[in-house]
C-alpha cells in the first residue's frame, strides 16, 4: 500500500510540473475592404474637358494645324502678343517690351501678311471673310491661354521672342515654320495626356460597375 500511495503521489508531482496549455491564437481582424480610386486627371484639367478632334495623321486639331506659312507667322506673333499680355508681371516686363519691339522691327513684313491672309479670307468666304477670319484668332488666343500649359508657353515664346527680335525681317516666314511647331507641341502633348487619362477613367468605370454587378 505504500508503494502505491508513493507511486500516487509522484504523479500529482509530475502532473503539477506540466506546462499549461497554450493560449489559443488571437482572431486577427479581416483587412479593411480596399476603395477603388478614379484615376486623377492632369492638374488643372476638368476631367470632362472636351477635346478637339483629330487630322488623319493624329495631330489634335488646334488653331495652329493644317494652316499654310503666311498664317504660320501670324500665329507667332498671336502667340507673342498672348506671351505680352498673360506672361508679362509687374517685376517681369520683358514679354511686353519684347513684343513691342517686335512689332516695330518687323513691321512692314507683319502688315503685309496680316493684308495678304484678309484677301484670302476674302476670297475663300465672300463678305463673311473678316468675320470668320475674326472668330478664328478669337479660338486662337483662346488656345494660347488655355491656364494648364501657361508655364511652357510663357518659358518658350520668351525664347522665340528673343529669337525673332534678332534676325532680319526677311529670315521671319521661314523660321516661324519651326517656331510655330515647337509652341504647338506643348498643347499636343497636354491634350495626349487628357487622351490618356479620360481613357483610364472609361476603364475604371467600367470595373466598377463589373464589381457591382458580380455583388
Amino acid at each position: 500500500m505504500r508503494l502505491r500511495g508513493m507511486v500516487f503521489l509522484l504523479a500529482l508531482g509530475v502532473a503539477a510540473c506540466a506546462a499549461p496549455p497554450a493560449p489559443p491564437p488571437p482572431v486577427k481582424a479581416p483587412p479593411p475592404p480596399q476603395v477603388s480610386r478614379p484615376p486623377l486627371p492632369p492638374t488643372g484639367v476638368d476631367p470632362a474637358y472636351e477635346l478637339p478632334p483629330k487630322d488623319p495623321e493624329g495631330r489634335f486639331l488646334t488653331p495652329n494645324v493644317g494652316i499654310g506659312p503666311l498664317e504660320t507667322l501670324f500665329n507667332v506673333r498671336s502667340a507673342l502678343n498672348v506671351a505680352a499680355l498673360s506672361c508679362s508681371t509687374s517685376a517681369n516686363t520683358a514679354p511686353r517690351d519684347g513684343y513691342n519691339r517686335f512689332l516695330k522691327l518687323h513691321k512692314t513684313v507683319l502688315a503685309n501678311a496680316n493684308k495678304a491672309i484678309d484677301a484670302k479670307y476674302r476670297r475663300e468666304h465672300g463678305s463673311a471673310g473678316l468675320r470668320v477670319r475674326d472668330s478664328r484668332m478669337t479660338k486662337l488666343y483662346n488656345h494660347y491661354a488655355y491656364p494648364p500649359v501657361k508655364g511652357a508657353f510663357c518659358a518658350k515664346t520668351a525664347r522665340y521672342l528673343t529669337a525673332a527680335n534678332a534676325m532680319a525681317s526677311k529670315d521671319l516666314e521661314t523660321w516661324s515654320l519651326g517656331a510655330l511647331a515647337d509652341i504647338e507641341q506643348d498643347f499636343q502633348d497636354h491634350f495626349r495626356r487628357i487622351e490618356a487619362f479620360q481613357a483610364e477613367l472609361r476603364a475604371w468605370h467600367q470595373k466598377q460597375q463589373v464589381a457591382g454587378l458580380s455583388e
